[in-house]
């Protein structure tokens, strides 16, 4: 069995796959590895030149695991914030009890004399 190599991609190809995964996302019309793939070899820029050169262009299974690295990459980053601001209102609750049980301790009773 062949060793696979380590391709890290570059900022045009992470950029470009980006849009689209975010183009799928808002539109509800996901793009298809495939179609992509096909895209990125017939892609011209305003010059008249290919976007991305052979050697730069990616297969449908390199571009399907960027955007399965992508989707766990940001649900990870929103749990993390989601978490984090859950701790935040914890705490800022936590803080209103503290001042609340300040408050009341602070309120004086009559004093009771003993029988």
């Amino acid at each position: 069995m062949a060793k696979k190599s380590n391709v890290q991609f570059s900022q045009q190809q992470k950029d470009f796959l980006t849009q689209k995964y975010d183009e799928g996302e808002t539109t509800g019309m996901k793009s298809d590895p495939v179609s992509v793939a096909q895209e990125m070899q017939i892609l011209w820029d305003n010059t008249g030149d290919y976007v991305f050169d052979p050697e730069q262009w990616l297969t449908p299974q390199q571009i399907k695991s960027f955007w399965s690295r992508l989707t766990r990459n940001r649900r990870k980053s929103s749990k993390q914030q989601t978490t984090a601001q859950k701790q935040e209102d914890d705490d800022e609750e936590d803080d209103r009890d503290d001042e609340n049980v300040t408050a009341s301790s602070t309120t004086e009773f009559p004093e009771f004399l003993p029988r």
